[in-house]
């Protein structure tokens, strides 16, 4: 039996067009599409081909704006290559800021914890009043990483 080696990308998507709190309002489908899109552009049929099988957007949280992405080892290079030259999706300006490339999807969702703890610091400094706090810890704390984890392995199979 064969085992498919998969990397995942965690990925920050910065709206340039709108505050930086605001919620993002793309679906999965159409940042697949504009990621396609691009893979065309820059690699052309070859590209599209080889990123086909085995890519999926498996995470995209509007609130942290945080985007978890599988595709096929080999193939994530192109994936890799075109991520940052993305500049609007669905007529919204964007960024991608790669924050990591993992080879498991548990330890892709164990950065992604670290990470938003790591962002819940810096916004909690800013707030003045415990009300203000929570409502911060909820919204980033929102990922239970077993419940996502668990939820990818029944989708694979």
């Amino acid at each position: 039996m064969v085992r498919y080696k998969n990397r995942y990308f965690v990925t920050e998507l910065e709206l340039r067009d709108r505050p930086p709190h605001a919620p993002i309002s793309i679906t999965n489908n159409r940042l697949r599409n504009c990621i396609f899109n691009k893979v065309g552009e820059i690699h052309g049929d070859f590209g599209v081909a080889a990123i086909t099988t085995g890519f999926r957007i498996k995470y995209c949280n509007p609130c942290t704006k945080i985007v978890l992405i599988r595709c096929r080892h080999g193939p994530h290079r192109i994936v890799g290559t075109v991520l940052p030259l993305i500049k609007v999706v669905d007529d919204h300006k964007v960024q991608f800021n790669l924050l990591h490339v993992g080879s498991t999807i548990k330890k892709s969702f164990k950065f992604i914890r670290n990470h938003q703890l790591r962002t819940l610091e810096t916004y909690w400094n800013k707030m003045k009043t415990d009300k203000d706090r929570m409502q911060i810890k909820d919204l980033i704390n929102d990922i239970d990483i077993m419940t996502e984890f668990n939820k990818s392995q029944k989708e694979d199979n």
